[in-house]
């Protein structure tokens, strides 16, 4: 089915299968290019530099890159239940221990170890601080650069 197309009836069932063949070779560019660079910004510019665009038709960012590296259906499985909303409320965001995950239901275009050493390289790479040590170190820029920026660099 193409973006925006509805099956008929909700009895009707599909079947989810790779995308077409440059799709495919760009999402394992993707993953092949984190293990080398290890950063989303990095492969965001250069897909933006090839001309590439995402699935939704704009440029690629650093979050998008992101969403595709964690996203399980490339090694095949299908993750539900990851988000819900009771009748006029809003989304809930539920916890991972609440997800239902079916392993191994489509066909994979990325290998396991790959996915789960990207998996690993992002996870280990995230720092969790306190709310105090937070602001230690932002005082501590700030004191050093002179301002405060979202911007790295």
């Amino acid at each position: 089915m193409r973006r925006g197309d509805r099956k008929y009836i909700l009895t009707d069932h599909i079947r989810i299968k790779p995308g077409d063949p440059c799709e495919v070779t760009v999402v394992k560019w993707i993953f092949d290019r984190f293990l080398e660079a290890r950063s989303e910004t990095v492969i965001a510019w250069e897909l933006n530099q090839k001309g590439l665009v995402s699935s939704t038709g704009m440029l690629w960012t650093r979050a998008a890159v992101d969403i595709l590296l964690r996203n399980e259906g490339y090694i095949g499985n299908l993750i539900f239940n990851q988000k819900s909303r009771k009748l006029r409320q809003n989304t809930v965001i539920n916890p991972p221990e609440e997800w239902l995950r079916s392993e191994g239901c489509i066909e994979p275009i990325i290998d396991r170890e790959v996915f789960f050493s990207v998996g690993k390289i992002i996870e280990e790479r995230r720092v969790d601080l306190s709310e105090e040590e937070m602001l230690v170190r932002l005082r501590r820029t700030l004191l050093r650069e002179g301002r405060l920026s979202h911007n790295a660099g």
